[in-house]
C-alpha cells in the first residue's frame, strides 16, 4: 500500500479499528446473553449439557467486557454501532419459559354451515338412509326399490309440495348405493327376473345365507 498517502492510511486504520471494536462488542454482548440464559436453566452442577463453549467468565473477563462496552461509546455518549444513546448497564432479557405440555386432547372439527359431520366409519346417515333402514326394520322382510317407492309416494299424499316420482327414485337410488356399497349396512340379493331385493346385514347367518323368516 505504498501508493497510499498518510491521511488515507490513517483513515483506513480508524475504519478497521472501528470495525474491530464493533465485532468485539457483538461477541461480548452475545456471550453475556448466553450466560444470562444459562443462569435461568435449573440444572445440577454435574450436568454439562448446557455449558457454553466459552470458559466460565472470571473477574478479569468481566472487566474486559466492560472495557469493550466502554470503548464502543464515544465521548458524546452515543454508540458507534447505531448512533443511539447507550446505557451504563446491560439490559436484561426477559425469557418466558414454555408451560408444560398438556396431555393430548380431542379437538372439535370446525365445520362450515350445512356441512355434514364426519363420524368414525364415514359420513352420518341422511334422512333417506334412515328411511330405508327403518322401513326394513318395520317390514321385517326383503324389499325392492319399487316397494320403497310405493311407501314414499303414500307418505307424500296430502303434503303441500309433494316430491315427484323421479325425484324420489333418485334419492332412493343414491341412498341404496351408499348403504350397500359404502357403509355395508344392507345387502342386495339377486332375484330371478326382478332385479334386486334388499335386506339388513343382521338378517344373514354366519355362512352368509338369508334367514328364512325374512324372505
Amino acid at each position: 500500500m505504498s501508493y497510499l498517502t498518510k491521511v488515507e492510511i490513517n483513515d483506513l486504520i480508524k475504519k478497521y479499528q472501528s470495525e474491530l471494536r464493533k465485532l468485539e462488542y457483538q461477541a461480548s454482548k452475545t456471550q453475556i446473553t448466553i450466560d444470562e440464559l444459562q443462569a435461568m436453566i435449573p440444572m445440577e452442577s454435574s450436568d454439562n449439557r448446557y455449558q457454553s463453549s466459552f470458559s466460565s467468565p472470571t473477574a478479569s473477563t468481566v472487566h474486559e467486557r466492560e472495557e469493550v462496552r466502554s470503548r464502543t461509546t464515544t465521548e458524546s455518549g452515543y454508540s458507534e454501532l447505531n448512533g443511539k444513546p447507550t446505557q451504563s448497564k446491560v439490559d436484561t432479557i426477559a425469557v418466558k419459559t414454555a408451560p408444560p405440555s398438556p396431555k393430548a386432547k380431542l379437538t372439535k372439527l370446525s365445520t362450515r354451515p350445512g356441512k355434514r359431520i364426519r363420524k368414525q366409519g364415514g359420513y352420518r346417515l341422511s334422512d333417506w338412509d334412515e328411511f330405508l333402514l327403518n322401513t326394513l326394520k318395520q317390514e321385517q322382510r326383503t324389499l325392492m326399490t319399487s316397494d320403497f317407492l310405493d311407501i314414499c309416494l303414500e307418505q307424500q299424499k296430502g303434503k303441500a309440495n309433494p316430491m315427484s316420482e323421479e325425484e324420489i327414485k333418485g334419492k332412493l337410488s343414491r341412498s341404496i348405493h351408499k348403504l350397500a356399497n359404502k357403509r355395508e349396512l344392507i345387502e342386495k340379493i339377486q332375484t330371478a327376473g326382478k332385479g334386486y331385493t334388499y335386506a339388513l346385514k343382521s338378517w344373514f347367518t354366519a355362512a352368509g345365507s338369508l334367514k328364512s323368516n325374512y324372505l
